[in-house]
């Protein structure tokens, strides 16, 4: 009788309004498949689950659209849960939903004005239009990288993955990590010097290559960014001088990364001119950025 009852009130006072949200929810996800919702009564509670034509959405929708369907349905139960809770979303998007990766960045961004929306993901290009989308906004955005480090999870950083820093981020780490490799060079290891200084320089060389989106071109076009922004290039500040000092400063930092013949045994960079290479890389970024 009970389990009867509370089927009776869920299909009179829920679903109705279950569905209508859901629908909602479905058509901002372009994810509007006919889905219907049934319930049934056991041991007193109301279950219900999502059906299209009589069948199980996982035997008929792609993988990202069950994503879509799934994220719809989770914010439905949000919105009709009156507390104000935060809510939790792990990997809401995959390679596979590069389609509706857009509209789910819409739809999180505009549910976090009101909650806060905790997002845990490995798709760099989902973090950066995420990132992007908040910051247009004006919705706070904090970001933390958990990485597993000799088979030990949980090492949390507040930088960004290295792929998705701009300049500004990618000149603090390498001053930082400059830092270290100095103590290196003092003690004299020079194999080991040698090892961290390469490295070091073709992380610089990145980052000039990073320089050419965001300074050269006022990040009209960023990688991991679908949009083209030309209204940008109207600012970017591209002449061939500042093209020559960029060309300069990357083949100064990594030219002597390179392979080379035995007979060459180029000298390796000193610290002092591992010091001058970040300086020059800093000046270019902050003479040129477009204010």
């Amino acid at each position: 009788m009970i389990t009867n009852k509370q089927k009776e009130l869920f299909e009179k006072y829920v679903t109705d309004d279950y569905l209508k949200t859901f629908e909602e929810e479905c058509k901002r996800l372009n994810a509007n498949f006919d889905i219907n919702i049934v319930s049934r009564g056991s041991n007193g509670q109301t279950l219900k689950k999502l059906q299209i034509r009589g069948k199980a959405p996982g035997k008929v929708l792609s993988e990202g659209e069950q994503r879509a369907i799934s994220i719809a349905n989770f914010l439905t139960e949000v919105k009709m849960d009156i507390r104000n809770g935060g809510v939790v979303l792990d990997d809401p998007v995959c390679s596979l939903d590069h389609k509706r990766r857009s509209l789910i960045v819409k739809r999180l961004v505009e549910e976090a004005k009101i909650r806060q929306v905790v997002v845990f993901t490995h798709e760099i290009t989902f973090f950066m239009e995420l990132k992007t989308e908040a910051d247009k906004n004006q919705v706070i955005f904090e970001q933390e990288t958990i990485r597993k480090i000799c088979d030990e999870p949980g090492d949390i950083s507040t930088l960004i993955p290295w792929q998705g820093m701009n300049v500004k981020d990618r000149t603090g780490k390498l001053k930082n990590d400059l830092q270290a490799i100095c103590s290196v060079y003092n003690s004299g290891d020079m194999d080991t010097y040698y090892y961290k200084a390469k490295e070091w320089c073709e992380l610089l060389r990145e980052s000039w290559e990073r320089a050419v989106e965001e300074i050269l071109f006022n990040d009209a076009i960023q990688r991991y960014n679908p949009c083209v922004q030309t209204q940008r290039l109207k600012k970017a500040p591209v002449t061939r001088d500042l093209y020559t000092e960029l060309e300069q400063g990357m083949t100064e930092c990594s030219a002597w990364c390179h392979d080379q013949a035995r007979d060459i045994n180029a000298e390796t960079p000193s610290y002092d001119d591992l010091k001058h290479y970040i300086d020059c890389f800093e000046a270019y970024c902050k003479q040129n950025k477009v204010k």
